[in-house]
């Protein structure tokens, strides 16, 4: 199915720019692209890659890697059928196989080691792998192909604060023909995407994007930051609709961002440094609980 496309998708800084060109020019002569995107949670990743499919009428698919033990979870499985057994093959395996096809392998890193390797072959020159693991209703392993001028977009998020992910090894990394790094946007483009998407007021839209770009600077201090966890668009966004529905700004931060934050000194910390921006209007120098 062809996606629908989302108005306030911003291409402009948002990392994928150089991708969709090179993505293009493979699609343009029957060649397959595998695209390995990074980046911190709620950026945009998974977005981009469904807005590129949207915006070139491309059906996309895309698979939760999160709920992937085995290959069966994959690729398909044996079913009983009017006393007898056959193969089912998954909305994934018909979609690798589907012309000009954009499938999205999302957070690629939460799925098993085991079914990782899997994967391996399908995202290589060769385009098709054997699964071993995976037998069909004679017993035969099943073959899993991809179209000519598909589109594998795989997603992670990838660091130490991501738990429950594991690190993508050299070899699998490889695979990509082209990397997409993707990162929050910039004040100024967060603030004009909280007042398109939501409605909500210059002031609350101006002081949501200033403590969500606190967070994310404090975050990625090596040492001594004030919070240890950054702030995705996803919740300004949320933090922005509470808003504009008439919330009081501090209790909409705190119900759509600040108590994402676990540690109970950061939780302060970040209620303190709200309350100023509320006050003043502006990022305070510094703040502590």
């Amino acid at each position: 199915m062809v996606p629908a496309s989302d108005p306030n998708f911003n291409w402009k800084g948002s990392g994928w720019q150089a991708a969709t060109t090179a993505m293009d020019a493979a699609s343009n002569v029957g060649a397959r692209s595998v695209v390995l995107v990074t980046g911190p949670t709620g950026c945009g990743k998974t977005m981009g890659a469904i807005q590129y499919a949207a915006e070139r009428k491309r059906a996309a698919y895309v698979l939760d890697c999160s709920t992937l033990q085995e290959p069966t979870d994959a690729f398909g499985a044996l079913v009983a059928d009017e006393g007898s057994t056959k193969f089912v093959p998954s909305r994934l395996v018909d979609m690798l196989a589907t012309d000009g096809a954009v499938v999205i392998l999302d957070e690629i890193n939460r799925a098993t080691a085991t079914v990782r390797n899997a994967f391996f072959a399908l995202l290589d020159s060769r385009g098709q792998t054997t699964i071993e693991s995976v037998l069909d209703e004679n017993g035969d392993p099943i073959t899993v192909r991809v179209a000519g001028n598909a589109t594998i977009v795989m997603t992670a998020n990838v660091g130490a604060a991501y738990r429950g992910t594991d690190r993508i090894d050299a070899a699998f990394r490889n695979r990509a023909d082209i990397e997409v790094k993707v990162d929050y946007l910039k004040l100024a483009s967060e603030r004009a995407l909280l007042r398109k998407v939501t409605g909500c007021s210059k002031d609350d839209a101006n002081v949501i994007a200033h403590f969500a770009a606190w967070t994310r600077d404090e975050s990625r201090k090596l040492a001594g930051g004030a919070v240890s966890q950054a702030v995705s668009t996803r919740r300004t966004i949320a933090s922005a609709t509470h808003a504009s529905r008439g919330i009081d700004i501090l209790d909409a931060m705190t119900i759509g961002m600040i108590n994402s934050i676990d540690d109970d000194i950061e939780h302060a910390a970040a209620i303190a440094y709200a309350s100023a921006l509320i006050s003043t209007g502006k990022a305070p120098e510094a703040v502590t609980a």
